[in-house]
């Protein structure tokens, strides 16, 4: 009963204590005393997840895809969902996959019933709904950034090398797509 009145206490001497939670709790630890029961061990501190860069990028990969605001947090649970499939072997870029195809699932983005389903424990839950919703994502086309910058070509002068690199465009066009 000593923990209880102590964290009772404790709670009141701080700042931003609450009265009203205070009478609360007050209440709680009289009511225990006159029955007689013994009041509820505390519960032990939970281990804070380590929360890695990667971590922040997925979570800020799936603020951005949903359109969360700032008073979505980064909650334990969403960090433990989001760190135990990045140490089951998922990579960042597979984890941001699976957000985009909870994003394009009908299912789940809402367009298909009116209820959304985008909770980050539900694409984390296992390495089997994240590999369902990386099935579901849109195919990502990657641009090649040329090596060099294209420009304008200058006119050739004379016609009989304009005719000859106009064929032998023609012969290159005409092999694309074919097999030697």
């Amino acid at each position: 009963m000593g923990h209880v009145i102590a964290s009772v206490l404790e709670y009141a001497t701080r700042p931003d204590a609450d009265p009203r939670t205070v009478v609360g709790r007050l209440r709680k630890a009289a009511d225990w005393l006159e029955a007689g029961l013994p009041p509820k061990a505390p519960k032990p501190a939970r281990d804070p997840v380590a929360v890695t860069a990667e971590v922040h990028e997925v979570f800020g990969h799936w603020c951005q895809a949903f359109h969360k605001n700032a008073a979505t947090k980064l909650t334990d649970e969403r960090a433990k969902a989001i760190a135990d499939r990045l140490a089951e072997g998922a990579t960042v870029e597979r984890c941001k996959l699976a957000i985009d195809g909870c994003k394009a699932s009908p299912t789940h983005n809402g367009t298909k019933d009116g209820n959304v389903y985008n909770e980050i424990g539900l694409i984390f839950r296992n390495m089997d709904k994240l590999d369902a919703f990386v099935s579901r994502a849109p195919k990502r086309t990657q641009w090649v950034k040329p090596e060099h910058e294209v420009t304008r070509a200058e006119p050739v002068a004379d016609p009989e090398t304009a005719r000859a690199m106009a064929a032998e465009l023609g012969k290159a066009i005409g092999r694309i797509g074919r097999t030697p």
